[in-house]
């Protein structure tokens, strides 16, 4: 996951600097389905961990909502 998350965040780096460059075979992939799909461990205290009522919380959940915020403006997709 975290080769795949810095993958993302570099995309995120490149599709927010301006740059242009041609679309990778994720990026046409995400806007075709307006979808994102990243996991985490249950339990990787601090990184991961499944609190209490059953929500995800710590590092990599944070940076994957970061990311997928990022793509989410960066493409121009609300609904993703």
């Amino acid at each position: 996951m975290v080769l795949a998350l810095g993958g993302a965040v570099a995309l995120t780096a490149c599709a927010s600097t301006g740059t242009e460059s041609p679309p990778s075979a994720t990026l046409e992939e995400i806007n075709a389905t307006r979808t994102i799909t990243h996991g985490h461990p249950d339990s990787s205290i601090p990184f991961s961990d499944v609190g209490a009522i059953k929500e995800s919380m710590g590092y990599s959940v944070d940076l994957c909502a970061r990311v997928v915020e990022d793509l989410r403006r960066a493409l121009e997709l609300p609904d993703l």
